[in-house]
């Protein structure tokens, strides 16, 4: 019976050391709507977390998770999204680190060869269909945002490859910049 009482799997001690290993969001696909958040930990534990979520994503090797919302504000028929991330551990109080008037397709984090880490998040207009970049310092915010724009290349050396919008008369630029130089810049303010 002492066993059992000790076991418990439900405490924050226990959730920090299991990572995530796998989320749902449990929603209707066939529409846009949101859902919760289901979370599979490593040691087997399965929560449901009340979230409005669209899409999700797990970073860090499991011990932070991301998700999109309908809360970004504005863009083409009112798909502006935003993105939040948690620490595994307390999923239920995350931080707001980006909120946009576009669809947040993708989140990617990047790490360069001396371990520092950026979050990217692929965006596209629904209207134009065209690409949406932000870099996220996960501790401080968003420290990169660029319309028109998408992650060619990554490494120690981030490449940007800047499109131009269709029927433009002005050609691509390809922007190089490093994860270090990208966290040592100051927060976009929204």
């Amino acid at each position: 019976m002492l066993l059992l009482g000790c076991a418990g799997g439900d405490s924050a001690a226990s959730r920090t050391a299991s990572p995530l290993i796998e989320m749902l969001v449990l929603r209707n696909r066939a529409g846009f709507t949101t859902g919760p958040l289901q979370v599979t930990y490593a040691d087997g534990r399965i929560d449901t977390v009340r979230v409005e979520a669209v899409e999700a994503w797990i970073l860090d090797d499991g011990s932070e998770v991301a998700w999109s919302g309908r809360d970004g504000g504005g863009g083409y028929e009112n798909e502006g999204q935003s993105l939040r991330i948690a620490a595994s551990d307390s999923v239920a109080s995350p931080r707001m680190v980006l909120r946009e008037a576009v669809l947040i397709e993708a989140v990617e984090e990047l790490r360069d060869s001396a371990g520092r880490r950026l979050v990217a998040i692929a965006m596209v207009d629904g209207g134009a269909g065209m690409p949406h970049l932000a870099l996220v310092d996960p501790a401080r915010g968003v420290v990169y945002r660029a319309r028109y724009a998408r992650l060619a290349a990554r490494g120690d050396t981030l490449t940007i490859e800047h499109v131009a919008p269709e029927g433009s008369p002005l050609a691509s630029v390809v922007e190089q910049v490093t994860i270090r130089e990208l966290l040592g810049r100051p927060v976009h303010v929204p």
